[in-house]
């Protein structure tokens, strides 16, 4: 109300415009705040906070691409030595794979604002897309160093991936057991940890996730999977038989209970099981990559 009293005082002051336009956006009244935007670039074309803000509202609440762009670039010409304008184009250039420009312009952008966890964690991802492991983890590493807790969990769980895509296995592990001491009640987060533990190769470290996950979620079949195919890993069939068998209590339907409890009675030789097992699976009409999956487990079951 005060602004908008401000406005009838000084209807042609660009900055009251432009806070007009970000109370309207955080108000969700996009509509109203691009009209907003739009009178205060009138009024100031080179308003370059308007600019980045309108070009976001292009970019990620209107689908707008080349609106957005066109108001990146002209951040981008106008303010060298504005983050902002660098991160936005940067963002848009990922998401249109243009993965060089955007590490380009993300590279600028974290430079200009060391402190932004969020241009290094997509500076990290264009890397990664890039074929650049090496250069993928050193901007993820920056970024859990500014934001080690737990509003940095993405960060934490992008920079275990990129370790084991570095071939530093127990890097990962460790990375994995820190976000999960970071965010220790976050079930989701928990199975991804246990996940990429077992990825790197300690299904007992990876059994531990799993069974809290299991406990938090005792409805949801996942954990019971992936707990399943830590104890494969392990050697334990018959378990993991088991645990498949609750998690098929659960959904009888679920492809990938179905299919690993095949793959892993047919590698424990268990061929008429894994026979029987492949038949039940197809009577809940599954797809037909999974039913040959599994087929294909079975006739490459060999009976000790």
């Amino acid at each position: 109300d005060d602004m908008e009293v401000a406005l009838v005082d000084e209807p042609d002051l660009a900055d009251l415009h432009y806070g007009r336009a970000v109370a309207l956006s955080f108000l969700e009244r996009d509509d109203e705040a691009l009209g907003a935007y739009d009178r205060a670039l009138e009024l100031n074309p080179e308003l370059v906070p308007a600019l980045v803000a309108r070009g976001n509202m292009y970019a990620f609440a209107m689908d707008e691409v080349d609106k957005a762009r066109a108001d990146f670039d002209a951040a981008v010409r106008l303010a060298p030595k504005f983050a902002p304008g660098f991160h936005g184009r940067g963002v848009i250039r990922f998401d249109t794979n243009d993965v060089a420009g955007a590490i380009e312009d993300l590279t600028r952008a974290a430079e200009l604002d060391q402190a932004n966890v969020n241009s290094l964690y997509i500076l990290s991802q264009a890397h990664a897309a890039a074929g650049d492991a090496k250069s993928a983890l050193a901007a993820a590493s920056r970024a859990v160093d500014i934001e080690p807790g737990s509003s940095g969990a993405d960060l934490r769980l992008l920079k275990a991936k990129l370790l084991f895509a570095n071939n530093d296995a127990a890097g990962a592990i460790a990375e994995y057991q820190a976000l999960a001491d970071v965010v220790p009640d976050a079930p989701d987060v928990r199975l991804q940890v246990g996940r990429g533990i077992l990825q790197a190769g300690d299904p007992e470290a990876a059994i531990v996730h799993f069974e809290a996950v299991a406990t938090a979620l005792p409805e949801q079949p996942a954990p019971l999977v992936n707990w399943a195919r830590a104890l494969a890993a392990k050697g334990d069939s018959e378990a993991a038989v088991a645990k498949l068998d609750a998690a098929l209590g659960l959904d009888a339907k679920l492809p990938a209970a179905h299919v690993y409890k095949i793959e892993i009675l047919a590698a424990a030789g268990e061929c008429k099981s894994a026979k029987a097992a492949h038949k039940a699976f197809g009577k809940t009409g599954p797809k037909a990559e999974a039913l040959a999956r599994g087929q294909a487990a079975v006739d490459n079951c060999k009976a000790p």
